[in-house]
Protein backbone atom coordinates (compact mmCIF):
# COMPACT_ATOMS: atom_id res chain seq x y z
CA UNK A 1 0.00 0.00 0.00
CA UNK A 2 1.43 3.38 -1.02
CA UNK A 3 1.58 6.37 1.28
CA UNK A 4 -1.13 8.03 -0.81
CA UNK A 5 -3.41 4.99 -0.41
CA UNK A 6 -2.82 4.99 3.35
CA UNK A 7 -3.63 8.70 3.50
CA UNK A 8 -6.83 8.17 1.52
CA UNK A 9 -7.81 5.41 3.92
CA UNK A 10 -7.35 7.80 6.85
CA UNK A 11 -9.35 10.47 4.99
CA UNK A 12 -12.30 8.12 4.68
CA UNK A 13 -12.42 7.90 8.47
CA UNK A 14 -12.51 11.66 8.99
CA UNK A 15 -15.65 13.71 9.57
CA UNK A 16 -16.87 15.28 6.32
CA UNK A 17 -15.97 18.85 7.36
CA UNK A 18 -12.31 17.91 7.99
CA UNK A 19 -11.72 16.26 4.60
CA UNK A 20 -11.01 19.45 2.57
CA UNK A 21 -8.40 20.65 5.06
CA UNK A 22 -6.80 17.21 5.19
CA UNK A 23 -6.72 17.02 1.38
CA UNK A 24 -5.04 20.43 1.19
CA UNK A 25 -2.42 19.28 3.69
CA UNK A 26 -1.84 16.04 1.77
CA UNK A 27 -1.42 17.90 -1.51
CA UNK A 28 1.06 20.32 0.10
CA UNK A 29 3.08 17.41 1.48
CA UNK A 30 3.12 15.69 -1.91
CA UNK A 31 4.15 18.91 -3.67
CA UNK A 32 6.91 19.54 -1.13
CA UNK A 33 8.06 15.94 -1.58
CA UNK A 34 8.34 16.43 -5.35
CA UNK A 35 10.30 19.67 -4.90
CA UNK A 36 12.62 18.04 -2.35
CA UNK A 37 13.25 15.17 -4.76
CA UNK A 38 14.30 17.61 -7.49
CA UNK A 39 16.49 19.54 -5.04
CA UNK A 40 18.17 16.31 -3.89
CA UNK A 41 18.94 15.41 -7.50
CA UNK A 42 20.34 18.87 -8.26
CA UNK A 43 22.28 19.30 -5.02
CA UNK A 44 23.33 15.87 -3.71
CA UNK A 45 26.01 17.49 -1.53
CA UNK A 46 23.43 19.43 0.53
CA UNK A 47 22.23 18.11 3.86
CA UNK A 48 18.55 17.46 4.54
CA UNK A 49 18.42 20.66 6.59
CA UNK A 50 19.89 22.72 3.75
CA UNK A 51 17.37 21.21 1.34
CA UNK A 52 14.52 22.08 3.69
CA UNK A 53 15.85 25.64 3.92
CA UNK A 54 15.91 25.83 0.12
CA UNK A 55 12.33 24.56 0.01
CA UNK A 56 11.28 27.19 2.56
CA UNK A 57 12.89 29.94 0.46
CA UNK A 58 11.08 28.70 -2.64
CA UNK A 59 7.77 28.74 -0.76
CA UNK A 60 8.45 32.23 0.60
CA UNK A 61 9.17 33.42 -2.93
CA UNK A 62 5.95 31.88 -4.21
CA UNK A 63 4.00 33.56 -1.40
CA UNK A 64 5.66 36.92 -2.11
CA UNK A 65 4.82 36.64 -5.80
CA UNK A 66 1.20 35.90 -4.96
CA UNK A 67 1.02 38.88 -2.57
CA UNK A 68 2.43 41.16 -5.26
CA UNK A 69 -0.06 39.87 -7.82
CA UNK A 70 -2.88 40.63 -5.39
CA UNK A 71 -1.50 44.05 -4.47
CA UNK A 72 -1.00 45.16 -8.06
CA UNK A 73 -4.01 43.51 -9.64
CA UNK A 74 -5.45 46.00 -12.11
CA UNK A 75 -2.32 48.18 -12.24
CA UNK A 76 -0.95 48.49 -15.77
CA UNK A 77 2.38 46.69 -16.27
CA UNK A 78 3.88 49.87 -17.75
CA UNK A 79 3.27 51.68 -14.47
CA UNK A 80 4.83 48.83 -12.47
CA UNK A 81 7.90 48.83 -14.72
CA UNK A 82 8.21 52.62 -14.49
CA UNK A 83 8.13 52.45 -10.67
CA UNK A 84 10.65 49.59 -10.65
CA UNK A 85 13.07 51.60 -12.80
CA UNK A 86 12.67 54.59 -10.47
CA UNK A 87 13.45 52.37 -7.46
CA UNK A 88 16.57 50.93 -9.11
CA UNK A 89 17.83 54.39 -9.97
CA UNK A 90 17.17 55.60 -6.44
CA UNK A 91 19.12 52.71 -4.92
CA UNK A 92 22.03 53.31 -7.29
CA UNK A 93 22.09 57.04 -6.48
CA UNK A 94 22.11 56.26 -2.75
CA UNK A 95 24.94 53.76 -3.13
CA UNK A 96 26.98 56.25 -5.11
CA UNK A 97 26.26 58.92 -2.49
CA UNK A 98 27.56 56.60 0.23
CA UNK A 99 30.64 55.89 -1.85
CA UNK A 100 29.84 52.23 -2.38
CA UNK A 101 32.19 51.82 -5.33
CA UNK A 102 32.39 48.03 -4.96
CA UNK A 103 28.80 47.56 -6.03
CA UNK A 104 28.20 46.79 -9.68
CA UNK A 105 25.17 45.32 -11.41
CA UNK A 106 25.17 41.51 -11.31
CA UNK A 107 25.50 41.33 -15.09
CA UNK A 108 28.71 43.39 -14.94
CA UNK A 109 30.23 41.20 -12.21
CA UNK A 110 29.50 37.97 -14.01
CA UNK A 111 30.95 38.96 -17.38
CA UNK A 112 34.01 40.83 -16.15
CA UNK A 113 32.81 44.15 -17.56
CA UNK A 114 34.31 47.42 -16.40
CA UNK A 115 30.80 48.79 -15.73
CA UNK A 116 30.62 50.86 -12.58
CA UNK A 117 27.60 51.26 -10.36
CA UNK A 118 26.61 54.40 -12.27
CA UNK A 119 26.18 52.63 -15.60
CA UNK A 120 23.84 49.92 -16.65
CA UNK A 121 23.78 47.65 -19.68
CA UNK A 122 20.07 48.49 -20.08
CA UNK A 123 20.42 52.22 -19.43
CA UNK A 124 18.58 52.07 -16.10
Amino acid sequence: MTVREKAEQVLRGLPEEQVPVALDALEAIERDGRVLKVLRERYPQKSEGELMESLAKIEQGDEAIERMRERFRGVPSEEIEREAVKAVREVRRERRRRGDRQWRPRSARSCGSSTTGSESPRGL
